[in-house]
């Protein structure tokens, strides 16, 4: 006897709804910590929605106020009508370019790199569904993205404009459908480029790519600021993203027309925003079958790249002897391993590309050249070894909290060699404070020399550096031990979410404590004498033995008593 096979829809269901299942008895199992951090991010989240839809509103009402009383004001922007009508597909536009560029990363990391791929892929439904229940579950997080932060302050938009009802409930169908354009457009080129790209190094290519391109917006952000921003050339510019011929401002033009009961607009732009969403989405269904599984397959037979036989081997005796001691060793292996891994190398290479422009607008920056450069200001010079600190910070924090995380499923090797648990922590904790001597010294240095400080300044600078990265490693990496996380799949997901918070947290108050405590001591030197500025120094480095020893403690014990 046989039975017929579920449908495409209906294999997608039965997926989806075993995952809600295995979701929501994870939550009512879970630790009272999990649902707590669960409903707290809930409240958050209604917070920051109510908190959109005030702000969009407060912001329209007050703009049409000011055209009503002092009309001049905004005259040199043209109509302020023109630039109300072109709101929302402005904003949809803005969203969904961002969505679009990640879109490929996005449709790897849920198509081909999911864990759960191996048991899905053989299960009796059809691969179509497979891949319908996994492009549908990731975009759960876009959604809600959406509907917490884009709908509300549009939401309040219409509420200005005094549209009816019909506005927000084009608003819901125009949302719904708005992120199946641009994840389609993505899911088709990945299952093209995993045809002949193996799946995990096109995501190492990948992270490369989203690197270079956030740097891009950070520094196009921070040239914005040497300009005003409200003026009538950006406004001209802004308006440059209401493109008649893009989606985005069909889907627009279909919540305006349903608020101010246009019908004929409404069924000429809603026919068009329905076809461009569904139909792309329902192509991309049509196509996923062969490309989908023909790029699965080829993943699956792959070793994961070309096989390194010097990389893979033991050290040899001579390596060893370099070496010195079982520290040296772990800090050697750490050394050589990091480099390897593209994912990992462009999140230290990211901070260092932000010094580097740092050091440049310090250098070009004609406001910023007279504050600082040969000036002896004391506040002006903190807030340029705030800025070395911060790169080095940044470059720790990974370094640190995934220094255990990074042994991954073979740590029980490392925990059975005839080493301590302190030897390990003592590498792991050396290798997330190499930043601050290397990087923080040529930081300070070039400052120091581009500022002309005296010998005894540059000193100073100095030390505060190297002192605060003891401290740093040494919260990072405590934390990193106490909350390991072992079996990652993949390597931005090494760290815990309790390490992440409680270490950023951390790690950010103490530096902003050893800025506080070092320059407010210099400027007390000033007033009531020396010893408040060796107080001051005092009580920073018996901070930074209480950063480097208690997390430190808290992760050699967690460590001893790691269950293997």
């Amino acid at each position: 006897m046989t039975t017929a096979s579920p449908s495409i829809f209906g294999g997608a269901w039965t997926i989806l709804r075993a995952r809600w299942h295995v979701a929501r008895n994870s939550f009512w199992r879970g630790k009272i910590t999990r649902k707590l951090s669960t409903v707290l991010v809930a409240l958050v989240l209604i917070a920051l929605s109510y908190g959109l839809y005030t702000f969009s509103k407060f912001i329209v009402r007050g703009l049409l106020h000011i055209e009503e009383i002092a009309p001049q004001l905004t005259e040199q922007f043209g109509s302020i009508d023109r630039f109300f009508a072109a709101v929302p597909s402005i904003i949809l536009t803005l969203f969904s370019f961002p969505l679009l560029l990640s879109s490929i990363s996005f449709a790897l990391s849920t198509l081909y790199l999911s864990r759960d791929l191996d048991t899905l892929l053989v299960t009796p439904v059809p691969v179509r569904s497979v891949f319908l229940a996994r492009f549908l579950e990731g975009l759960v997080t876009t959604y809600l993205l959406f509907f917490a932060l884009l709908a509300p302050a549009l939401a309040g938009y219409g509420q200005a404009l005094g549209y009816s009802f019909g506005f927000y409930v084009a608003l819901f169908f125009v949302l719904l459908l708005l992120p199946l354009l641009p994840v389609s457009i993505g899911a088709l080129l990945t299952m093209l480029l995993v045809r002949f790209i193996p799946a995990k190094r096109l995501r190492d290519v990948l992270t490369v790519v989203g690197g270079l391109f956030g740097f891009a917006i950070y520094v196009g952000s921070q040239l914005l600021t040497r300009e005003d921003f409200a003026t009538p050339q950006n406004a001209e510019r802004l308006l440059r993203f209401d493109v008649p011929a893009l989606p985005t401002s069909w889907g627009a033009r279909v919540m305006v027309a349903a608020g101010t009961g246009d019908l004929q607009t409404l069924l000429i732009f809603g026919s068009l925003y329905l076809l461009s969403t569904l139909g792309l989405f329902a192509l991309c269904v049509v196509l996923a079958e062969r490309l989908y599984y023909t790029g699965w397959v080829s993943m699956a037979g792959t070793g994961g790249g070309r096989v390194r036989r010097r990389a893979q081997r033991e050290l040899t005796a001579a390596e060893g002897r370099s070496t010195g001691t079982p520290l040296g060793a772990i800090l050697w292996r750490d050394l050589r391993v990091l480099p390897r891994d593209l994912q990992q190398l462009s999140q230290l290479l990211f901070p260092l590309a932000i010094s580097v422009f740092w050091i440049w607008r310090v250098i070009t920056d004609s406001q910023f050249n007279r504050a600082t450069l040969g000036a002896p200001d004391a506040f002006a010079d903190t807030t340029l070894v705030g800025m070395g600190l911060f790169v080095c910070v940044l470059i720790a924090s990974h370094l640190g909290l995934t220094g255990l995380s990074r042994e991954g499923t073979t740590i029980w090797l490392l925990r059975l060699a005839p080493i301590s648990v302190w030897t390990i922590l003592w590498a792991k904790w050396l290798l997330a404070w190499l930043p601050f001597p290397v990087i923080g010294t040529l930081f300070v240095v070039t400052l120091g020399l581009l500022k002309q400080l005296a010998a005894d300044q540059l000193i100073q600078d100095w030390l505060l550096v190297m002192i605060t990265g003891v401290g740093v490693a040494g919260i990072t990496t405590g934390l990193g031990a106490s909350f390991p996380k072992f079996d990652w799949q993949q390597p931005n997901k090494m760290r815990t979410a309790r390490a992440s918070c409680l270490g950023t947290i951390l790690y950010f108050v103490y530096t902003g404590l050893m800025l506080s405590l070092v320059s407010g001591a210099r400027f007390a030197a000033e007033m009531w004498g020396n010893w408040t500025y060796l107080a001051g120094w005092g009580t920073a480095i018996v901070l930074t033995l209480l950063a480097l020893w208690l997390p430190m403690l808290l992760g050699a014990t967690r460590l001893r008593n790691l269950e293997l």
